[in-house]
């Protein structure tokens, strides 16, 4: 409004300097302050990390363990990450081929531990893991005999890559040479 009463080369001129203005402060000023919070949110990350972190964790822990309820949800989530993603577990240690929702049809699962509970040492199967696609955290639990499993040579790595991209990406040892393209007989 305040330049409705110039003429169109002097709103011209005012916006430009506008422009120029806001630019110069931003990269002049912006810049190293950005540079300065990055390097004080990664400080802040190290010290609790490292320092005081752990013992918030603690904390944090022992409050939810005295929560009737959520003791039981989150002593259990947490058992089933650490199982999970350690490297000292026997937990999706190995790739599997089994036949599910039905005979005649194969799909990819997991071994999900090789420990033998009471189900498994009074039924004599395998605790397997099916996973859905794309997306493996949901899938089903089936206790299967051992002769229906059949163990596969690729990582878990691969397996779950050829799960989520839904068989578009298949590992150099699951390719057989030489293979033609399905066909319907």
């Amino acid at each position: 409004l305040q330049c409705a009463g110039r003429s169109r080369d002097e709103r011209r001129t005012v916006g430009a300097v506008t422009a120029v203005a806001l630019a110069s402060r931003f990269w002049g000023l912006g810049c190293p302050k950005i540079f300065h919070e990055v390097a004080t949110l990664l400080v802040t990350g190290v010290l609790a990390a490292n320092l005081f972190g752990r013992s918030l964790v603690a904390l944090w822990e022992r409050l939810l363990a005295r929560i009737p309820l959520v003791r039981s949800v989150y002593s259990g989530a947490k058992q089933l990450a650490e199982t999970m993603f350690s490297d000292a577990g026997e937990s999706f240690r190995k790739v599997l081929l089994v036949e599910f929702p039905r005979k005649g049809v194969w799909t990819l699962a997991f071994l999900t531990g090789t420990e033998m509970g009471e189900a498994q040492r009074k039924t004599g199967r395998q605790v397997v893991y099916v996973p859905t696609t794309p997306n493996p955290t949901g899938g089903y639990f089936v206790m299967l005999p051992r002769e229906d499993v059949v163990e596969l040579e690729m990582s878990v790595d691969d397996g779950l890559k050829m799960l989520m991209s839904m068989g578009a990406v298949v590992p150099d040892a699951a390719r057989v040479s030489g293979a033609g393209p399905v066909r319907d007989d």
